[in-house]
């Protein structure tokens, strides 16, 4: 038995020696001690290869295959036996999620620190950068983090090291980072984070229209991909060059996770975020990822501060929703704007279709108080341990709300509405509630908390 697998091994070896020599060019073939030597020193390198979880080979340098990159959905801090860890939900880009992963102090991440959740210790408005601090709690975290494309490599252990990539953002220019011998460890550029604005898609149309971009564009100097449109209209508007090789990772919404290959099986869409990335040069994104995507025949429910126009596109107004705390940006039809302008504050519902030129646009309807949707007043604010709420309703009724397991949302006074804790709620507040079933039979799944100098009418 042993003989034979001897042999088999040796036949293994020649196989990978003939594999090793038919690399070599065939002008080098005719030394053949010099040929044997390579090929054996091949054989070494094979076998030494290793590889991570998802078929990367470990140690790798180059990124030239989708397997290569990932998207953060979310980076939040841990602490394992006593030692300040980082960990990050990832996708890859067949939408395949890789969750709780462990990345190292390396890449873009080599001057992260530990930071905590004490109160005040953080602020909505702080960026990375400003200190390279990571937050136990994700969302306290810098936005401009996740729905970002980075490239990454494993190691033996499985710890990721990722290095934001991407040909484009809306993050403006920030100082890159240097050791202390000086030396730039952690560059800022077009790579960091990603494009923030409306972005729409035209079914079978080779480019993602660009508009109302929200921040300072910051594009790679060899970037060919984003173009600006000629019109004086359109200053702030870019087309985004794709091809039928493209390669789309998108999250919707609704937080689901699809992919496609090329603009004509791309749907039509609307959507909040991308990244992209062109690694020919051909002009032509290879890589594009969206986030906050609303596709036809979607309905998404989300909540309206105000009906005030965001922009002008594509012949319809753009209405900001927001939908688990992220703006999403929906066409609205013009006359059906100005029908509702007036309209109070509050959940709607949105139908997504597509107008007989490929463009997505939606209808909507109010959420109004139903078996499943009420308002009333904060009473007082919450019980000492944040699990429970009196809410009393224009009938004059008190109901003691459950809130464990509750989504809560601040709706603030500036146009925008934050994920936030019981804390937020104190006596007087509006509190607008909504349930997956029956009133009395299912306990809330979501509430919204308005300021009291917030007018809404139910």
């Amino acid at each position: 038995m042993k003989y034979v697998c001897k042999r088999l091994a040796a036949m293994v070896m020649v196989l990978i020696c003939l594999a090793a020599m038919l690399a070599i060019p065939a002008s080098a073939r005719t030394d053949l001690p010099t040929v044997i030597s390579q090929a054996k020193e091949g054989v070494v390198k094979l076998l030494a290869v290793g590889f991570d979880s998802y078929g990367n080979v470990i140690g790798r340098t180059a990124n030239t295959t989708a397997a290569s990159y990932v998207i953060m959905d979310r980076i939040y801090a841990t602490h394992e036996n006593g030692k300040f860890a980082i960990k990050a939900d990832l996708v890859d880009l067949e939408g395949k999620s890789i969750e709780g992963a462990t990345v190292a102090a390396a890449g873009s991440f080599a001057f992260a620190k530990d930071a905590y959740d004490n109160t005040g210790n953080y602020s909505a408005a702080w960026n990375y950068p400003n200190d390279n601090m990571i937050y136990v709690v994700s969302k306290h975290n810098d936005g401009n983090l996740v729905n970002s494309l980075y490239s990454y490599t494993t190691d033996a252990n499985g710890v990721y090291t990722l290095t934001w990539v991407g040909d484009a953002t809306s993050a403006g220019t920030i100082a890159n980072q240097t050791n202390a011998a000086g030396t730039v460890t952690v560059t800022y550029g077009a790579a960091y984070a990603c494009l923030n604005a409306t972005f729409t898609h035209t079914a079978k149309m080779a480019y993602i229209r660009l508009e109302n971009l929200i921040g300072n564009l910051n594009k790679a100097t060899t970037d060919k991909v984003l173009s600006a449109r000629a019109t004086a209209s359109d200053a702030n508007g870019y087309d985004l060059s794709v091809s039928e090789s493209t390669k789309f990772i998108v999250k919707s919404a609704g937080g689901e996770w699809t992919t496609y290959t090329g603009y004509t099986a791309l749907p039509a869409l609307t959507a909040s975020y991308v990244d992209y990335l062109d690694n020919d040069g051909d002009g032509y994104a290879d890589i594009v990822y969206i986030g906050g995507a609303v596709f036809a025949a979607d309905n998404v429910t989300g909540w309206v501060l105000t009906w005030k126009v965001y922009n002008w596109a594509n012949g319809y107004d753009v209405i900001t929703v927001y939908v688990d705390g992220e703006p999403v940006y929906v066409n609205v039809d013009h006359a059906t704007y100005v029908a509702h302008k007036n309209d109070s504050t509050g959940l709607y519902t949105f139908t997504t279709k597509v107008d007989e030129n490929g463009v997505t646009y939606s209808d909507f309807v109010k959420a109004n108080e139903t078996v499943t949707n009420f308002s009333g007043r904060a009473v007082e604010s919450c019980s000492a341990d944040a699990s429970a709420i009196k809410i009393e309703m224009s009938t004059g009724y008190t109901e003691t709300v459950s809130l464990t397991d509750v989504v809560i949302y601040n709706v603030l006074a500036d146009g925008t509405v934050a994920k936030a804790d019981a804390s937020c709620i104190v006596a007087g507040d509006l509190v607008v509630y909504s349930k997956v079933a029956n009133r009395y039979n299912a306990p809330y799944a979501v509430i919204y908390v308005l300021d009291q100098t917030i007018p809404y009418n139910p």
